[in-house]
């Protein structure tokens, strides 16, 4: 059963009529979540560990800069709390996408914003600050999973 429920948008060429294989194609991927609510990411770090082992967490904007400014750490895919005290998603969405436009990285990170928020205005900001995908939560694995098959 899953842990938590979720809707998702895609903010490019998800089409909601889509069928997707819930088997994962890729296993290897380098997963961030970054959440306050210790809870929140310790469920999502369970859903995930079925699909990789590649995992790192972060509690804070902070922590997660760190690795991927100070550490060089490489990330497929990012899952980031909209709603965090130090900063919010979108503006560690936006940190990122400054980190990764200055040094040239050669392959973008996907980031998927995850709120509880019902503002549907917020679905277009994130697409402009550069998010890839927005969850609400609660989080379905499901959801999770059609993410993952996404990816290329």
């Amino acid at each position: 059963m899953s842990i938590l429920a979720c809707e998702i948008r895609r903010f490019d060429i998800y089409s909601e009529t889509s069928s997707f294989s819930l088997k994962i194609k890729n296993l290897n991927l380098n997963i961030l979540i970054v959440d306050d609510n210790e809870l929140c990411r310790k469920a999502i770090i369970r859903l995930m560990q079925k699909h990789t082992s590649n995992i790192s967490d972060a509690s804070n904007p902070i922590e997660a800069l760190n690795f991927i400014e100070k550490e060089n750490r490489n990330f497929d895919l990012a899952l980031i709390d909209y709603n965090m005290p130090e900063m919010s998603g979108l503006e560690l969405t936006d940190r990122i996408r400054n980190y990764e436009k200055l040094n040239k990285v050669k392959s973008r990170m996907h980031i998927v914003i995850l709120t509880g928020e019902e503002d549907t205005d917020l679905d277009e900001i994130a697409k402009e600050r550069g998010a890839d995908y927005i969850i609400r939560k609660p989080i379905k694995h499901e959801e999770l999973k059609k993410i993952l098959n996404l990816l290329p």
